[in-house]
């Protein structure tokens, strides 16, 4: 079946749209789309895929969460559903429909990288503020987050466990890192 990228589609004009190139192989490599469409009591995940040269693409809707959401739920269903994993370069995905610092870090939740989707995930529970900071150099938190969930799986402490919107004293790499190690610790003080 033919059909047009997200981005094209008139029912997805007001959704945040995230496109890029994959490559999963040198002879497996096309175009893709993840689409979060927002509706009034849920929200949708679309994926959307051509390979280069085909007129066909594949669509469909992988995934809902029955309720409002925003950029935090987005990020988490994205990062723990595999549906979602790409062979996308997230510095080289564009996004629309949401500012740039939220859509760069959906775009590192969207690819293919397990330990880069649950440091993204990890992002999440930080608050407003601290993602702001961090923002301004996403490849280095990335890195930081990533070295911090190995750490705390050799605690057996995963990000589900961790508190919502953690405030950083200083809302660097270094800063996310030592308040991460202190909820880590009282975690593992309590068992």
């Amino acid at each position: 079946m033919k059909r047009k990228p997200l981005s094209e589609r008139n029912d997805f004009a007001p959704a945040v749209i995230l496109s890029a190139e994959w490559s999963s192989n040198p002879g497996a490599n096309g175009v893709c789309e993840l689409g979060i469409r927002l509706k009034r009591n849920r929200t949708e995940f679309w994926n959307w895929a051509r390979d280069w040269g085909d007129p066909y693409a594949m669509c469909e809707c992988a995934s809902v969460i029955d309720r409002k959401t925003e950029w935090r739920d987005w990020i988490r269903e994205i990062a723990s559903n595999e549906l979602f994993a790409s062979t996308v370069d997230s510095l080289n995905t564009t996004w629309k429909g949401v500012n740039d610092e939220i859509g760069e870090l959906i775009s590192y939740a969207w690819c293919a990288d397990e330990d880069v989707r649950e440091a993204t995930w990890l992002l999440t529970k930080l608050d407003d503020e601290s993602i702001k900071g961090l923002s301004r150099n996403w490849p280095s938190a990335i890195v930081f987050a990533k070295s911090i969930c190995t750490q705390m799986r050799q605690e057996d402490i995963w990000v589900d466990d961790l508190p919502e919107l953690i405030g950083l004293k200083k809302p660097t790499a270094s800063g996310m890192e030592r308040a991460v190690d202190e909820i880590v610790k009282e975690l593992v003080s309590r068992r």
